[in-house]
Parts: structure tokens; C-alpha cells; sequence
């Protein structure tokens, strides 16, 4: 099975050092009531209509040949083979590391415990290739590619009450992941509605950070024809960055 994820919006990609360093989890801070003025955001993966195998999801629509499947509830993901340690791809983050924003960089008492985040998704990361990419002249998303052979491929969601759901896509189809407010959304007028101020449901203690992160150097834009990402609306910008964390 072989499948890119391209993640867009707020993605933080947090490196445990007990796990080592080759393994990610790709934790997307709970944005559905974000607080203040700011607008809500939603978690959704979105699959081109014609690579939808089957789905026992949450209810979907369709839209310009797109299916989006929103994620209602707190869970962890897994994606065919994506989360297995002994895989024949160990996860490669060169052309990630260093190009995302760090959210200890923007306030240094950052501290992000998984287990006491604020999370819509949890993903843990072990297999294929991440690498940073730019979207939109200014934000920063993330490209994750898995080549583990053919075959069709599944995303398992997980959630604390115990369901399981489930959509299966072809091989060699790209997942877009997004966790975004609705493009219809009105742009922030005020520092206290930018969207970045979200990545503070990671902190343990929900400390803040400033509404938009530095300028990024040396990222290569994001390539696709994805219908999801080509016919998106009004994008935030930078601050719906992906970002970086912690050890």
C-alpha cells in the first residue's frame, strides 16, 4: 500500500525523545471551540471521490468531487502500515526537521504531554518520508509519503469511547488532512483572533504563544492537483502553519 498525506492547517509534529528519533506524532490541537474571536476550526480528511473504496465514518459530504470525512469526536488515527515500528521504511524527517516553526521557540516554557493535550487527532508517525512544504506563499504544511507496496489502504480512527470507524481508500491515493476554519470564514482583524493562538490547547498549563509564527526559509511549495487543496478558498496564511515540538 502507498499513500501521501498532505497535512494543512494547524498539525503540530511532536518528537518524543523516549520513542527515538525516527517516529513522529502528528497531534492536531481540538479547535472546534477555539475561544474568543477566534474561528472555529475542524478536523476532516478529504479523498477524491473516485478513491473511495468503502467508508463506516461519521456522515461525509461531497462537494467537487472531493469526499470529506470529518472527524467528530477526540481520536487516535493509524494509517495502513504507518505505525509500525518494523516496517521497511523507517521514518526519514530530513527535509522536515528544522523547516517547521517551533513552538518552544515562539514561548520557552512550552511543554506538550501528549496525554494531557487538547487534542481532535493523535497520529503516530514511524514509516515514510516527511517533508515540509510551502502552501499559499507563506504557510507551512507538511507532505508524508508512504511507499510500502501494493494494495489498498485504511484509516483507523479510534475514539475514547471505544468506537472504531474506518475508510478504506486505493493505493496511490493522496489523503489531505485538514484541520482548518471554514474558508468562508472572515480574516482576523485582531491579534487575539489569529488562529496560531490554537497551539496553546497542546501546553500542559495552555500557555499562550504570539498569533503568527517566523517566516520559514528554504521550504519548496507544496505540488498537487489535489481537488480538496486546487479549488480551497480564502486560506489564513502563515498562521495556520504546521509546527514542530518539543524534545
Amino acid at each position: 500500500m502507498s499513500y501521501t498525506v498532505v497535512f494543512i492547517g494547524l498539525v503540530n509534529f511532536f518528537r518524543d525523545a523516549e520513542k527515538g528519533p525516527v517516529s513522529r506524532l502528528a497531534l492536531l490541537p481540538d479547535g472546534r471551540v477555539p475561544g474568543g474571536s477566534i474561528a472555529p476550526h475542524r478536523a476532516t480528511f478529504a479523498i477524491a471521490t473516485e478513491d473511495v473504496v468503502r467508508a463506516d465514518w461519521w456522515p461525509d459530504t461531497e462537494r467537487n468531487r472531493v469526499r470529506s470525512f470529518p472527524v467528530r469526536k477526540k481520536a487516535t488515527i493509524s494509517i495502513t502500515g504507518l505505525d509500525d515500528p518494523a516496517g521497511p521504511h523507517p521514518l526519514n524527517t530530513s527535509l522536515h526537521d528544522g523547516r517547521l516553526p517551533r513552538l518552544q521557540d515562539l514561548n520557552v516554557n512550552f511543554n506538550i504531554v501528549p496525554s494531557k493535550a487538547a487534542t481532535i487527532i493523535q497520529m503516530p508517525i514511524l514509516q515514510g518520508r516527511l517533508e515540509a512544504r510551502l502552501f499559499r506563499q507563506d504557510a507551512i504544511v507538511t507532505q508524508l509519503s508512504v511507499d510500502n507496496g501494493p494494495g489498498d489502504v485504511t484509516i483507523t480512527a479510534r475514539t475514547n469511547d471505544g468506537r472504531v470507524r474506518t475508510l478504506t481508500v486505493k493505493d496511490r491515493t493522496e489523503i489531505v488532512v485538514f484541520n482548518v476554519s471554514d474558508p468562508a470564514a472572515p480574516e482576523p482583524t485582531t491579534e487575539e483572533g489569529k488562529h496560531f493562538h490554537i497551539y496553546r490547547k497542546l501546553d500542559v498549563r495552555r500557555r499562550d504563544i504570539p498569533g503568527e509564527p517566523p517566516q520559514q526559509q528554504n521550504v519548496d511549495p507544496l505540488v498537487t492537483n489535489h481537488p480538496a487543496i486546487t479549488n480551497f478558498g480564502t486560506f489564513p496564511g502563515i498562521q495556520c502553519s504546521n509546527t514542530g515540538c518539543c524534545q
